[in-house]
């Protein structure tokens, strides 16, 4: 029992070890200012827009993850003259460990603070929140779809505290949400099966679309599964 308990003893001290080598390591070559970079860069390339961010920094609270705070991704150069799509005072998101030692990367939880998501539809059809999509698949979907799928593709996604406001000049339809938070959740208890749930509440808003709502308060669950199998 004695040499089991060494063993383990042992053992217990080689991962904190590896665990303060691990930390030192990131924080020595992952400063604050190469990984804003990696990050603005890679998100510059992969959505086709300006991506600015105030301060990033590698966070070891709860999981390995990063924090960056003051967020903001720009409009599409044909819409520079409307408000820039999305800025959000903090955003924070999680990587899931077990894949990591096979070298994939794996969001498991975003979380939002703060945000201010505005979306435009001109009267020709274009839109703000289009993106550059390299699979050919998805862009056969509509944008609706994509910023749908976009936002069940983590883990875990909390938004606290966003505005969103949404015009289309094409049909004269607005809404503007203040207030809003969002707690959404996926898994995948098998394979080619999705479950989602979560909720979102409405502290304040108003909304038209051919009925003008001036005075929106709402909070809404959801439980949801698909197959993509079965569609």
């Amino acid at each position: 029992m004695k040499i089991i308990l060494k063993i383990l003893g042992w053992l217990a001290a080689i991962i904190i070890f590896l665990t303060i080598v691990l930390i030192v390591g990131v924080k020595i070559y992952f400063n604050d200012g190469k990984i804003r970079e990696i990050i603005v860069n890679a998100a510059n390339e992969n959505l086709g827009r300006k991506v600015n961010i105030g301060k990033a920094e590698v966070s070891f609270w709860g999981g390995l993850g990063v924090k960056l705070e003051n967020v903001e991704l720009n409009n599409p150069q044909d819409m520079s003259e409307k408000d820039q799509l999305f800025r959000a005072q903090k955003v924070e998101l999680k990587l899931s460990l077990i894949p990591l030692l096979y070298s994939e990367y794996k969001i498991d939880r975003l979380s939002i603070e703060k945000p201010i998501i505005n979306l435009y539809k001109t009267k020709d059809g274009k839109t703000n929140y289009s993106f550059r999509l390299n699979d050919s698949v998805s862009n056969k979907a509509s944008d609706e779809a994509k910023a749908a799928a976009a936002l069940v593709t983590f883990n875990k996604l909390e938004i606290t505290e966003g505005v969103l406001k949404f015009k289309d000049d094409s049909t004269t339809s607005n809404l503007l949400f203040n207030n809003f938070n969002l707690s959404s959740f996926l898994n995948i208890p098998y394979e080619n099966h999705y479950h989602s749930e979560g909720s979102i509440e409405i502290a304040d808003g108003s909304l038209n679309f051919g009925i003008a709502v001036n005075s929106v308060k709402m909070k809404t669950y959801w439980s949801a599964d698909y197959d993509t199998n079965k569609k």
